[in-house]
This record gives structure tokens, sequence and C-alpha cells, in this order.
């Protein structure tokens, strides 16, 4: 088997018969990733796996931007897990999404976006998000998300740019 999709999944084969799995910054290294988008698919019901992406707190800002291309494939591969945590994921990765649109608007990170004109960047990240959460599987969530959003607890222009990625993923 010389493809790599094939070593990734036989590798997630493997952390699936080990057991459960440390839930850190690696499962969102480019190298990686696919592998426990695997791992996700094998284990079906992922309640606890989800609920520890959920609650990740990255450690740079390089992770936090790959979090937006990553955690709906592992939500989508964790399909039978309750919708509910999926969705509580998908309401902490817009708002993430919008805390690191504004980090790179003031320049808070490091990351080379930072060179991006913010209508680039904001197509980036729409675009981004669009691509992982345009599903039919994230349409009711993102419905419902669109409404939960304006009585969420925090405030900021951050809550806003996660208002407006909602509704650009769902139009």
């Amino acid at each position: 088997f010389l493809h790599r999709s094939f070593m990734e999944y036989f590798y997630a084969e493997g952390l699936r018969k080990r057991g459960l799995i440390d839930i850190n910054d690696n499962i969102y290294d480019i190298y990686w990733a696919n592998s426990y988008f695997f791992y996700f698919g094998l284990l079906r019901d992922n309640e606890y796996l989800i609920d520890k992406i959920n609650e990740l707190k990255p450690s740079n800002d390089k992770t936090r931007f790959l979090r937006l291309f990553y955690n709906g494939s592992f939500y989508l591969a964790s399909y039978l897990t309750p919708y509910k945590k999926i969705a509580r994921g998908v309401l902490l990765s817009y708002i993430d999404a919008g805390k690191l649109y504004v980090d790179i608007l003031h320049g808070n990170t490091d990351i080379p976006l930072k060179e991006f004109s913010p209508v680039a960047l904001l197509c980036i990240f729409t675009k981004c998000l669009s691509n992982n959460y345009a599903y039919d599987f994230f349409k009711s969530a993102l419905e419902d998300l669109s409404v939960q959003i304006e009585q969420y607890e925090e405030i900021g222009e951050h809550i806003d740019y996660a208002r407006f990625f909602i509704a650009s993923t769902l139009n």
C-alpha cells in the first residue's frame, strides 16, 4: 500500500485498537490531520473526543488557523455523535474564527495572514469556513446558531464576524 491515504487509514486503525488518544494541537498538524480524520470515523460515537476538541485551547496562532480547516472534517467523521455536541463545536469554531480574524486585523498574531488586506482576509476566512461547513449535515446547526449567537454571553466585534461567517456559509 503505497498511497498515503492507506497509510493514514491503517495508522488510524492502530490508534483505535490501542484505545483513546490524547487530544492536543497535533491533531491539526498537516501531516497527521487525515489520520485523525480516519480515527474519528472509525470510532463512530465520539462524544468524549468531540468534547475534548471543543475544549482544546490552541497553543499558537497557526493551530488556531488550522482548526478552521479541520474541525469541520472531524465533526463530519463523527456523524454518529449526538448532534448537540457537534452543534456546540460548530458554534465555537465560528466564534474562534471571529476572534482570530479580529486578532489578525489588530496585529495581535504572528501568522503571515496579517499581510492581507481586511477584505482579502475576510474572503479567505469565508471560503475556508464554507468549504468545511456548507454541508447539509451542518445546515440545521448553522440555522440554529444564527439565532443563538444573538443571545451569546460574549459581546464584541468577533461575534459580529462570527455572525457574518455563519450567514455566508448558509448562503
